[in-house]
């Protein structure tokens, strides 16, 4: 009997504190559109949650869900129609938001922090009742080879920015029976895979560069245009050396600050080959990689400690993936240039990285915006980057909303 109940008082204390966590706290980004349109991400799949209109269930088949590991999700969007009525869709909001985190059984909550969560709410009145309503979940598909895909296509097919054999999957087959307009589909720019490319041009004066380069899944059509522009490029006597980095070799065990792993370096001198060897074998070592976080500091303070001469580092990353390990931001001590993957207008910069950038004296860079941080700014000192507010507080720089 003695038994029973402490099992039975454990699984109500371990209930209350799953219970404590609100989800709907996390969805506090919002933004307007005149209707809600999907770009196609490479190595991303989407997921459609739809409600119908003005109400709060769905005849999607909410099990789905659970075959998605929260630990590879990226993104939760979601999307409704703007309501004169306020009170009665901040109801519909918090009832269609906690039968989401009940579909994942809460588990969504332990992966919260590192998720990106927004709301869009769509301004086209005439057709209300036919713009999307529900969720829009973005999650990342394990590396499958990409070394192998990069090696070929470096070598024989320079044309083209996806794999052939790689194709993000959208679910909208049950859209029509709800009543709503089909999405639409925008693809990304080729310009938009070249960001790295054009900074690393137009801030050619960085010198004795440590390019530092995340090689996951989404980031492939980046690493894969930095590979390309290098090959033409070349220059065997540049003082330039490179690290690329997966987040620890999709190893499936606990992975501790600052040992994670999965960081391969090389040399310029190794030549155009050696490099792209060294990509491959970080990208296909990565496989079954299951989590939304990165070791980007562990690859920076790695990477200075084998190339001791570099002096500017040149940090190559995805905005939508923050770093696991800022812990060991005291140990930076050289510029940091974070050059930013996979912002979009709509998204919010990671303030992680604002910090490494911030805390090195180093810059920030998005395909639209550049922020030096020459020196560092007074306390309470205040300024505006793609859009967003930010203030230094306690020696950080925080977002904050002007009133």
């Amino acid at each position: 009997m003695t038994r029973a109940i402490l099992l039975a008082a454990i699984t109500l204390i371990l209930s209350l504190k799953v219970s404590a966590i609100d989800l709907n706290s996390f969805f506090n980004y919002k933004y307007e559109k005149e209707i809600y349109v999907v770009k196609k991400e490479f190595g991303i799949k989407e997921l459609i949650i739809p409600f119908y209109f003005n109400k709060a269930n769905t005849s999607f088949e909410l099990d789905q869900v659970r075959r998605i590991r929260p630990g590879m999700i990226r993104k939760i969007t979601y999307s409704y129609a703007d309501n004169p009525c306020k009170l009665s869709q901040k109801e519909l909001n918090r009832k269609r938001i906690t039968l989401l985190s009940n579909a994942f059984a809460r588990r969504l909550e332990q992966y919260a922090p590192e998720i990106s969560f927004e709301i869009c709410i769509q301004t086209k009145a005439e057709a209300r009742r036919q713009l999307f309503t529900g969720f829009i979940i973005s999650f990342e598909l394990p590396n499958q080879n990409l070394g192998k895909i990069l090696d070929r296509e470096l070598n024989h097919d320079s044309k083209t920015n996806h794999p052939k054999n790689f194709k993000p999957i959208f679910q909208i087959d049950t859209l029509i029976a709800y009543g709503y307009h089909l999405f639409k589909y925008e693809i990304h720019a080729r310009s938009e895979f070249k960001i790295a490319v054009n900074k690393l041009k137009k801030y050619s004066y960085w010198k004795n560069q440590l390019i530092v380069t995340d090689v996951t899944g989404s980031m492939y059509p980046y690493t894969k245009q930095i590979l390309l522009w290098l090959r033409l490029n070349y220059e065997k006597y540049s003082t330039q050396n490179y690290v690329f980095f997966n987040d620890g070799d999709g190893k499936k065990t606990k992975k501790y600050i600052g040992k994670t792993g999965g960081i391969y370096y090389c040399k310029n001198s190794v030549g155009f080959a050696g490099i792209l060897n060294t990509a491959a074998k970080a990208m296909n070592n990565s496989t079954g990689n299951t989590e939304l976080v990165e070791n980007d500091l562990e690859a920076i303070e790695k990477g200075c400690e084998k190339f001791s001469q570099s002096k500017n580092i040149v940090l190559i990353a995805d905005n939508n993936a923050p770093p696991r390990d800022t812990a060991l931001l005291d140990n930076i001590k050289k510029p940091v240039h974070v050059i930013l993957c996979g912002v979009r207008n709509n998204h919010t910069i990671r303030t992680a990285y604002l910090n490494l950038a911030y805390k090195t004296k180093g810059s920030i860079h998005t395909m639209e915006e550049d922020l030096l941080f020459l020196t560092q700014y007074n306390e309470g000192r205040t300024f505006t980057f793609m859009g967003n507010n930010y203030i230094v507080r306690n020696g950080k720089l925080e977002r904050y909303e002007k009133t």
